[in-house]
């Protein structure tokens, strides 16, 4: 795949990002999922597949790391 075809699969990519109403209220999950969506990325720019693999698992526990469920039940509340 030359170097123009491989930018143009991350311009198509990025701007369905862009255009999208993603709403990011939590900065850190979102970068993790970036992270995560970079290591499949990387794939069309021929770095090892094993290295891929490693970036979207930081990111994907990154993301469960730092995620919250919006609407917490539970726990004490001080009051």
């Amino acid at each position: 795949m030359n170097i123009f075809k491989k930018m143009k699969v991350v311009g198509i990519i990025t701007n369905l990002y862009l255009k999208g109403d993603f709403n990011m209220k939590n900065w850190k999950t979102s970068s993790a999922g970036l992270l995560a969506a970079a290591g499949q990325i990387m794939l069309v720019f021929g770095v090892p597949q094993d290295v891929c693999n490693a970036v979207t698992v930081i990111g994907l526990f990154l993301i469960g790391l730092l995620a919250k469920d919006h609407d917490v039940t539970g726990g004490k509340i001080a009051q």
